[in-house]
């Protein structure tokens, strides 16, 4: 391993440079970065994403791809499947280091564990982060060492575990590696329904980064103070409206957890 050597830096549902862990370990480690997003939706088992969700992961795509632009890198799209696409993208690129952030659907974490343990076999270093949890699934457990099943008991116990860390900024510079590496054009994966069935929706929601920061906003500066009643009325705006952000990582937990404690959300340092 030399300073050149590059680390690939995995996407999945975290599609942000903010409060990214993966990223910001990758990027502590000052070596170039290959910025990757694998689309393999045959690996998703019971969770494929439906039309709706591909909508979304096409402007959120476009989005991370302007991002990682600024910071002077680029964001290659392979499609899956995804251990040939991580192999491949290894053997042209030089690198010996992949790092990403866990999923927890059954599917996704029995494909994972094969991917790291292919990896570790053949000599790659393989890194996974907590990047969508406040808290990893076994440092909330009963007495007993088992999961909760009731939701009270669930909630005093994360409360009572130590306070959330600061989320993370974005990273000033991503450097970029000096090898030529292809990227497939977003468009012929087809994200986009064939019919337009999906005309309203910029109406109603903006799938960009900084669309989830606006509902961030918007839900501390007015239904955070009147959620308990608020969330019960289908006439009023009352809940967050953050669940997509979430879902696609375009917001990360930390990040949330502290704006709705300061009553805002301030990464620009």
């Amino acid at each position: 391993m030399t300073s050149s050597t590059p680390i690939v830096v995995w996407f999945r549902n975290d599609l942000r440079l903010a409060d990214n862990p993966a990223l910001r370990w990758a990027c502590d480690q000052q070596r170039p970065l290959i910025l990757l997003y694998c689309y393999a939706p045959t690996e998703e088992g019971d969770w494929a994403p439906g039309g709706a969700s591909r909508w979304w992961l096409h402007h959120a795509l476009i989005d991370l791809q302007t991002a990682c632009s600024v910071k002077g890198s680029d964001l290659l799209l392979r499609q899956g499947p995804t251990l040939e696409t991580l192999t491949q993208l290894i053997a042209d690129s030089g690198a010996d280091t992949v790092v990403w952030n866990r999923r927890y659907e059954p599917a996704i974490i029995a494909r994972d564990t094969h991917i790291k343990q292919a990896l570790t076999k053949a000599g790659v270093t393989a890194r996974s982060f907590n990047g969508a949890l406040l808290f990893e699934p076994d440092d909330v457990a009963t007495k007993q060492g088992k999961p909760y099943q009731v939701y009270t008991p669930f909630m005093r116990s994360c409360v009572a575990l130590p306070e959330r860390p600061l989320a993370y900024a974005e990273p000033i510079k991503i450097p970029s590696p000096t090898v030529p590496l292809t990227s497939d054009a977003l468009e012929s994966w087809d994200l986009l329904p064939s019919k337009p069935w999906d005309l309203s929706f910029p109406q109603h929601w903006n799938p960009t980064r900084q669309g989830g920061l606006d509902a961030l906003n918007t839900f501390c500066d007015d239904a955070l103070a009147r959620y308990d009643d608020g969330r019960n009325l289908p006439s009023e705006c009352g809940t967050s409206r953050l669940s997509p952000y979430l879902h696609h990582g375009q917001l990360g937990p930390r990040e949330v957890w502290h704006a709705l404690q300061d009553g805002s959300l301030d990464l620009t340092s």
